[in-house]
């Protein structure tokens, strides 16, 4: 272990800077190596991340009560009773989070905190270098498995146009990486640019397409970035985020335009609040739709998943000063709100768990299986996800932007799909049957606003253990009926 770090930091920090921390950094490894603990669970080395894996993204102070209960205990509340098997991980936004109090959340969930690389501070200092990674491993130390390095300060520009960290900051953020995987080789790295270590890189851009996209009804810049996306390493995927914590950048005015910032939710920003609650919340949810398809791993902000509308005006700040910690929910009252059938704050939160049920139970969403973005209608975001050698199995994710219903014709062979007994829609569960057109194309009707993941082929042994998640009574469908279908 030393040899190696030695060598790293030879490498990547100027002589004097590189020979202190070669010296003082087993030392301060060496202070928590007893007490970083590895997770029951098996991991890929490579990318210790699957389909199972969404981060569910809140502040430390989210939640307030009467009871003056402490705000990560409501928080550890919501997530064991209300989120159960459907979200995994939790990004405490927070600086200076407690972890005392966070340390009930790192028993049964993913903990994600942030390490902030202050601009202010000389990181030619070996005691500023050594004093982010001590608080780095202090996290490892205490649970937390996910570190969010955020640089604090604009990429610089190469002649090329393309932007990257300084090296400064690269050196630092590698480091960062060589000490985690040596202490805790299923933590994983999470940063804002590309770079040699990082394993999830966040897609913030993604958050004023997408909206973009719904207000125009069209996916056509969405699809775009998509596919302009840059490779990324084995070791390494997306961070998909719509909304960190419920902001968003912008949201449409009452003549339809998209004025500046706003506060706080996408919601608000997407759907028009004359509409009805399930057609505002099924707007909503195919937004969020075609994030959670994309190949990587979700963040979703808590606004966003229990259906936040925007406030009149900023609501008073409880448990701290300023900021977004204003944005605090009465704890009780949100329950009721969520348990309450019909509210919107229930049908998004419901539709919301019902497609994070789905998406991870299916293999075919794990972040690295590939994704191909199809053109199929202007209106429509549709991607594939599938492997190279996918013998007719495949992922189609079918999400139509506009208030119109849409005709699709695609070629199934062309797409490498086995379609013969029909595509299961693991949403709902049902059987489809996409309708023979010439030239060995089918047809499909995809209705206003409508989300469809269609997985081919279908297996009855394996869906059926898929029942719980539908609504339909007939569920699961018998082999003879399929035979019906198919004659």
């Amino acid at each position: 272990m030393k040899e190696r770090l030695d060598a790293l930091v030879r490498e990547l920090f100027p002589p004097d800077l590189g020979r202190a921390l070669a010296v003082r950094l087993p030392e301060v490894m060496n202070r928590y190596r007893d007490t970083v603990r590895a997770p029951e669970e098996e991991y890929d080395p490579q990318l210790p991340l699957d389909e199972t894996d969404t981060f569910l993204i809140v502040h430390e102070h989210q939640f307030f009560d009467a009871d003056s209960t402490k705000p990560a205990a409501h928080l550890h509340e919501f997530l064991t009773t209300h989120l159960e098997g459907v979200v995994k991980g939790v990004h405490v936004l927070s600086e200076g989070a407690s972890l005392e109090d966070l340390q009930g959340l790192t028993r049964e969930h993913r903990l994600m905190l942030d390490v902030v690389m202050d601009q202010e501070q000389d990181y030619s200092n070996p005691e500023v270098v050594l004093s982010l990674l001590e608080k780095l491993v202090g996290y490892l130390a205490n649970g937390v498995s996910v570190v969010r390095l955020i640089s604090g300060a604009r990429p610089v520009s190469t002649t090329d146009g393309e932007d990257q960290l300084s090296a400064e900051v690269k050196a630092v953020s590698q480091l960062s990486r060589a000490v985690m995987t040596e202490l805790a080789p299923w933590s994983v790295l999470v940063s804002d640019v590309v770079h040699d270590g990082a394993n999830m890189v966040s897609q913030y851009a993604l958050a004023p397409l997408v909206l973009d996209a719904m207000l125009q009804a069209n996916a056509e810049q969405l699809r775009c970035w998509a596919r302009a996306l840059p490779e990324l390493p084995q070791t390494a995927t997306s961070f998909n985020v719509l909304a960190s914590g419920g902001v968003v950048s912008r949201m449409r005015n009452p003549g339809g335009g998209l004025p500046g910032e706003a506060h706080p939710d996408f919601l608000s920003a997407v759907t028009d609040p004359a509409l009805p609650v399930q057609q505002r919340a099924r707007v909503f949810l195919c937004a969020q739709a075609i994030m959670l398809s994309l190949a990587g791993v979700p963040g979703v902000g808590l606004h966003s998943l229990i259906g936040s509308e925007s406030p009149k005006k900023v609501p008073e700040a409880h448990g701290a000063s300023g900021g977004v910690k204003a944005w605090s929910l009465e704890f009780s009252k949100l329950v009721e709100e969520l348990e309450t059938p019909g509210t919107l704050r229930n049908v998004v939160f419901e539709g919301y768990k019902a497609l994070l049920r789905a998406r991870s139970l299916e293999p075919l969403f794990h972040p690295k299986v590939p994704q191909r973005v199809l053109d199929l209608n202007p209106a429509v975001f549709a991607l594939l996800r599938s492997t190279s050698q996918n013998n007719g199995e495949g992922m189609l994710c079918i999400h139509n932007l506009s208030l119109d219903p849409v005709e699709l014709l695609f070629s199934p062979a062309e797409f490498g799909l086995d379609i013969e007994v029909g595509m299961r829609e693991i949403i709902g569960g049902d059987i489809v049957f996409p309708s023979d057109e010439p030239g060995g194309l089918v047809s499909l009707e995809v209705d206003s606003y409508e989300v469809l993941w269609l997985r081919t082929p279908v297996h009855l042994d394996t869906d059926e253990n898929r029942s719980f998640l539908f609504e339909d009574e007939d569920f699961p469908v018998e082999a003879a009926e399929l035979e019906d279908k198919e004659d």
